[in-house]
């Protein structure tokens, strides 16, 4: 007996077995173990301020692969349609490309400059459902869900390659629109609610400076009791937070450096019955002095930007985080846990005579969950409890977690 774990009476089993999930859940998602109970979403609005017309749009995520993407914003919604997905060493590329017109040797769609003031449009002129002038509004909207949580996320717009026709290549400017990187944490007390937090990293610097270009960020926040649909994630849906009451944060200046703001976190305590977060984060040009040696952003007041330290409005992200399973609106396959006690073992599985009974004694302890929940994250040998291994894939999955915790609850079948 672990004399760390305290000694319960099942009537207060289940809050503490729900613990025991979660502190599974969030580690994984830390340690980019593949289960976990909530996916990310971001949709993003972006102008081409590049110098040139584009053809296309990169998303590069890394710490997931193709199989992790459930969700992508395309068809019929804007010019380029569905993307392509494509794997690499630690991450998979999101890309939407123009047709290629081989006979006349040109691409059939094209992303226009954007103006030369931009103030924000509400979303509306960036995607066919918003706006007749999407066309030539020089604004595209793009976006993905993913089943777990990214390391980090970069954009880049696409144009055609002098070098080889009909291929498109980085545009070499930056994509100033971070993601943020979401992390859900155990309750504080049991029983409570997790403490979902939203971390939104700065852009970095050039090589050899110390500090990254910065920019004035606000925020908006909600939380509703049902999953985010990533086609719910445009800016002037009535989902997405956009409200004065909605404000989280009013302005920050975001910059990366020595003694800068590296990064933007929120988080807080869910509320009670929700079960997804929403943040909009709307980014703007920071136009103020900088330090000539370091870069340093020198504004006249970092909580609000006075006229001449803010420029052009640069676009938005809407992000969002599901606690509970989505439903795919592609067959991408996905894995997800089940939020609440079921009362049987799917008839699916054929379990052994008690999935997490490590020691034969016709029950599960919360010893045992424990051990099943270091053996999924890699931290324990399969051999420290076989029985947890119901499809004998030399792992233990989400579902045998699962199918685990109910027979803790219950009792487990005879020999």
């Amino acid at each position: 007996m672990n004399p760390y774990l305290p000694h319960l009476h099942r009537s207060t089993l289940w809050p503490y077995l729900t613990l025991v999930v979660l502190v599974f859940c969030a580690v994984a998602a830390g340690s980019g173990v593949a289960q976990t109970t909530f996916g990310s979403l971001s949709n993003f609005d972006v102008f081409n301020t590049t110098g040139q017309e584009c053809h296309g749009f990169e998303i590069e995520v890394d710490g997931v692969s193709s199989a992790d993407v459930s969700f992508t914003f395309g068809s019929p919604y804007q010019r380029y349609g569905d993307p392509t997905k494509l794997d690499f060493a630690g991450g998979v590329y999101i890309r939407y490309e123009s047709p290629y017109d081989a006979v006349n040797h040109v691409f059939t769609q094209a992303t226009p400059l954007a103006p030369s003031v931009i103030t924000p449009t509400g979303g509306h002129a960036c995607w066919t459902g918003g706006s007749a002038n999407y066309l030539t509004s020089g604004c595209e909207h793009f976006g993905l869900g993913t089943t777990r949580n990214p390391t980090n996320t970069v954009y880049r717009w696409l144009i055609a390659d002098p070098n080889n026709p009909g291929a498109l290549q980085p545009a070499g400017t930056k994509v100033s629109i971070p993601a943020p990187i979401w992390n859900v944490s155990p309750p504080p007390q049991l029983g409570g609610n997790p403490v979902v937090q939203a971390v939104l990293p700065a852009e970095p610097p050039e090589a050899n400076a110390q500090y990254g270009d910065a920019h004035w960020v606000k925020v908006f926040v909600t939380e509703s009791a049902d999953p985010v649909e990533l086609h719910h994630l445009v800016t002037d849906d009535p989902l997405v937070p956009q409200e004065a009451g909605e404000t989280e944060i009013e302005w920050a200046l975001l910059q990366a450096g020595p003694k800068a703001n590296n990064e933007l976190v929120n988080e807080g305590q869910i509320g009670a019955g929700h079960e997804s977060v929403t943040r909009r984060y709307e980014f703007y040009e920071y136009t103020g002095a900088y330090d000539a040696e370091s870069h340093e952003a020198l504004p006249e007041n970092e909580s609000n930007p006075v006229a001449g330290d803010i420029g052009n409005y640069i676009g938005a992200q809407m992000a969002a985080v599901n606690l509970a399973p989505m439903g795919l609106a592609t067959p991408t396959p996905t894995m997800t846990l089940a939020t609440t006690p079921t009362p049987s073992v799917s008839p699916t599985k054929t379990p052994r005579p008690c999935t997490g009974d490590c020691n034969d004694s016709y029950s599960v302890t919360v010893e045992e969950l424990v051990i099943g929940v270091n053996i999924a994250l890699g931290a324990s040998p399969m051999s420290d409890c076989p029985p947890f291994d119901t499809d004998n894939s030399g792992t233990v999955t989400v579902d045998e977690l699962v199918i685990a915790v109910n027979l803790a609850l219950g009792t487990c079948p005879a020999n």
